[in-house]
């Protein structure tokens, strides 16, 4: 299906249980780069063969959407979102229109969810509920000293990213960061990785980082009063867990209606840390919490729209 996003045309595919009826539906919410629609269709399959139905689509820049996502704040990306819950809103099988965001997504989907009075629930996988900014510094460190680099190779990596922050804060020229950043030891842990993008590109990034780096997503959350739902796995490297948990359950603290899940052995892709397989219990308990929501009819059989 296509739908208008913030002033660009985005393709997705709507996946629909086959028994007729109407039915509660997730949109899935990107996380970083380059997000193609066929990353998330292996859960939107999963949603229908459970009664959910579930959009699907080519993030801005990507595949057949049209955009450019290297330059879109979060705020853009969350009304690219909500181009797709208004077409799902007119969709005659839809009876309610959740989000489902996952990483970087954690931070876009509340945004269009407290943008909109359209929005029935909203689910979250591995958020940072903290700064971007925040994050990045934890999920550097983190996956350094877990793969046992030195400490000097650690801290200078930090101090380049704090260079980094700061440079984007004040808006200062990037050339001399960029030279700093040829001379790290170690690069493959940093966003750009061994290479930096072409300038073009790396400009582009610098100003959509420049936009988001100090987002406070906490009065977003506290402003939400519909159903949410978060999951967290603990051995996740890249968003610090206990913090997000704990911002998050303050945040909502008077939310009628929060649930938050752990699970102890997992990763941020909400595999098992040990085996590398996918934890069965998350996306088991996501539709059945959204199910719970919701009045949905329910068929293992797929299509698709």
């Amino acid at each position: 299906m296509q739908f208008s996003g913030d002033q660009v045309q985005l393709s997705g595919t709507l996946v629909l249980p086959e028994i007729p009826g109407t039915y509660p539906a997730v949109i899935c919410v990107h996380g970083s780069g380059p997000e193609p629609r066929a990353w998330s269709l292996d859960v939107a399959e999963q949603f229908a063969e459970h009664g959910i139905a579930a959009l699907v689509y080519d993030k801005r820049g990507t595949g057949e959407s049209s955009g450019d996502w290297t330059s879109a704040s979060y705020h853009t990306l969350a009304k690219d979102v909500l181009g797709g819950v208004a077409a799902l809103r007119n969709h005659p099988e839809v009876s309610s229109v959740g989000l489902r965001g996952v990483s970087q997504g954690g931070w876009v989907a509340p945004l269009a969810a407290s943008m909109s009075q359209e929005v029935d629930f909203l689910v979250m996988v591995s958020p940072a509920v903290m700064s971007p900014a925040e994050q990045e510094l934890y999920r550097v460190e983190t996956q350094m000293r877990r793969a046992g680099e030195s400490e000097e190779d650690i801290q200078e990596a930090l101090a380049i990213y704090r260079i980094f922050n700061r440079a984007a804060r004040l808006d200062r020229d990037l050339l001399p960061i960029m030279r700093l950043y040829d001379l790290l030891a170690v690069k493959k842990y940093m966003s750009f990785g061994e290479q930096l993008p072409p300038e073009p590109v790396l400009l582009n990034i610098f100003k959509q980082w420049q936009e988001v780096l100090d987002l406070d997503i906490l009065p977003v959350l506290r402003g939400l009063n519909i159903p949410v739902l978060a999951l967290f796995g603990d051995r996740d490297t890249f968003v610090p867990v206990q913090k997000s948990s704990e911002n998050l359950r303050s945040a909502l603290k008077a939310s009628p209606d929060l649930t938050v899940l752990h699970f102890e052995n997992g990763t941020h892709f909400m595999t098992d840390d040990t085996s590398g397989e996918k934890i069965p219990e998350a996306s088991e308990k996501t539709i059945q919490w959204i199910l719970q929501r919701a009045q949905p009819a329910s068929m293992p059989m797929v299509s698709r729209a």
